[in-house]
């Protein structure tokens, strides 16, 4: 199977427009359909499971909301004042989205939440690259060649782009649909509030972000 995956991988580049690096497997193609289905086997998903689990487990217990997009933040502080008080939150709703976006409050909560946030992307990272070993062989393999084929077709290309590239087997595929939807994948029994499948969203997001090198921004959110 991996064999078969692999030129298939390799067909894949070969028939790519040389131009749109950013793009390469962004596509459901019969391809990364393949690749979706193979790295969610049982043996795949209880590595992770095994790695990730109780730092997912952490983020589900959690019951503050790490919403950072400035409107949604916006409306949790009024909405959180007036549950809390009874009364009518002096905070104006008729605020344009640059006004919102430049709020004390708005910023406060957002660089509160976003510290948080990244702390727990770090964490998944480090446990990643620190068990790595324990992610099954096929999963890094694929990893590994499309590294190898980026490289040559397109010698000039930069660290960053290899980096999305590969991000776009391993995380795309891979980690972040089982971030997301942990207890669809068996990683953690019990149900997921709404409020903790949000959280592990902004979680698969912020990481999509990293892996990419892209600049991250709030209202991305």
């Amino acid at each position: 199977l991996l064999v078969m995956m692999r030129d298939m991988l390799k067909f894949e580049f070969d028939t790519h427009d040389s131009d749109e690096i950013s793009t390469f497997m962004r596509s459901n193609s019969c391809l990364t359909m393949l690749v979706s289905n193979y790295v969610r086997r049982p043996g795949s998903i209880n590595a992770i499971k095994e790695i990730l689990s109780p730092l997912i487990t952490e983020v589900i217990e959690k019951t503050d909301s790490l919403e950072v997009n400035p409107h949604k933040v916006y409306m949790e502080l009024i909405n959180s004042y007036e549950q809390a008080t009874g009364e009518k939150s002096g905070l104006s709703k008729n605020l344009s989205p640059d006004e919102i976006s430049s709020h004390p409050e708005v910023l406060a909560a957002q660089r509160k939440r976003l510290k948080v946030i990244e702390s727990y992307v770090s964490r998944i990272l480090m446990e990643l690259e620190a068990k790595h070993g324990k992610v099954m062989y096929g999963i890094r393999y694929l990893t590994r060649e499309v590294k190898v084929l980026a490289r040559k077709k397109w010698p000039s290309i930069t660290t960053r782009q290899e980096g999305a590239m590969m991000g776009g087997v391993f995380f795309l595929r891979f980690i972040t649909p089982i971030i997301v939807t942990p207890d669809g994948n068996n990683v953690v029994s019990g149900k997921v509030s709404k409020v903790a499948r949000k959280n592990l969203t902004l979680l698969a997001k912020v990481l999509q972000v990293r892996w990419r090198g892209d600049r991250l921004s709030t209202m991305a959110f």
